[in-house]
């Protein structure tokens, strides 16, 4: 009796052990399939919006708005900017190519703009070396220290009005690259569309009540050390144009009440509004009154935010040291140049105008 005792309860253990391990294994599937389910869901989105995407840049420009002479000129005038920049070659942070010739041409660039300005508006010219240092999470956590970084530097306002330089809307862009390439796309093509627009605004007709800020950037690849030396006023703006700095608003970054950060992970085709911080509804308002054919997508903005993606913008550091709303507007097709030696000039289409 005691023998069969034993065996009974060997028999019952084993039964546990059994029970137990197929429990485990329905969990371990269920955990597999939710899995699974999550990476095709995100595919498939993915999927969706880059086909949604695709359809969308051909009906626009089949539809005849890129063949009027104004979007040629637009795209003729930043095309140029572009290759002129391409052919300084890789502009990585620390080289001349980045700190002295890139920025002399900016420099020259908005100078001849400036000439050019109706009487309506000021345009400052201006260049900064910047200082600094910022924690992030990127990546599991940085320490970023940075020492004389460059920033290059635009304020176009109306004369009049007693708020025309104390609210500025920004628009960044940065001219520095990564290793081995010449960033025709990442971010040339984005400043060009910069240095385009701001001759329309100068030359054009158009009336301003607030004043528009450009800022060329040359450190973002770096982890966006030169965003962050602006907008948190580490150190001074030298006046290209001196005599015109006169007023009482010589720090450009506390007049920053939004921002909009142009960039690229491919070379051209629409540009995606890909992300948005908080308290930027009205920015996005604006965005999708004033844009014929505004185009945004909210599965761009959950992958930034859900990590996959391993990358960030100049937009963080503006939402998180400058706390001030804005938006990111990408380039994203041909992505497979992205940060590559593919990444050149003969690669990418004219830049899209503005949107009528």
């Amino acid at each position: 009796m005691r023998l069969r005792g034993k065996k009974s309860k060997a028999a019952e253990t084993i039964k546990d052990v059994t029970r137990t391990i197929r429990e485990n294994k329905l969990k371990s599937r269920s955990s597999v399939s939710s899995w699974l389910f999550l990476v095709l869901l995100y595919s498939s989105s993915v999927l969706l919006v880059f086909l949604a995407n695709k359809l969308q840049s051909e009906y626009v420009y089949q539809g005849g708005s890129s063949a009027s002479a104004f979007n040629r000129t637009f795209a003729d005038r930043s095309m140029e900017h572009i290759k002129q920049l391409s052919s300084i070659g890789v502009r990585m942070i620390g080289s001349d190519q980045n700190e002295r010739l890139a920025r002399d041409y900016l420099v020259r660039s908005l100078l001849e703009i400036r000439a050019k300005a109706n009487g309506s508006v000021l345009v400052e010219v201006a260049t900064q070396r910047t200082s600094g240092r910022f924690d992030t999470d990127f990546l599991g956590g940085l320490k970023n220290v940075y020492s004389n970084v460059t920033n290059v530097l635009c304020r176009i306002s109306p004369r009049e009005g007693s708020k025309s330089r104390s609210h500025a809307l920004l628009l960044n862009s940065h001219f520095d690259t990564s290793i081995g390439t010449r960033g025709a796309g990442d971010d040339l093509s984005q400043v060009g569309v910069m240095l385009a627009l701001a001759e329309l605004f100068v030359t054009g007709k158009q009336h301003m009540s607030h004043a528009l800020i450009l800022l060329f950037n040359g450190a973002e690849e770096s982890n966006w050390l030169a965003a962050h030396g602006f907008i948190s006023n580490n150190s001074p703006i030298t006046y290209v144009t001196p005599g015109e700095e006169a007023g009482n608003f010589p720090n450009w970054a506390d007049s920053v009440k939004a921002v909009v950060n142009l960039e690229a992970i491919g070379s051209g085709g629409r540009e995606l509004l890909t992300r948005t911080t908080s308290k930027s509804s009205s920015l996005v308002e604006a965005y999708k009154l004033a844009t014929a054919y505004p185009r945004g997508n909210v599965v761009a903005d959950e992958i930034f935010r859900s990590k996959i993606f391993p990358g960030e913008t100049d937009l963080s550091v503006f939402r998180d040291f400058g706390r001030i709303p804005g938006m990111d507007i990408i380039f994203v097709e041909n992505g497979y140049g992205y940060h590559a030696a593919e990444d050149r000039l003969d690669r990418l289409p004219p830049p899209s105008p503005p949107r009528e």
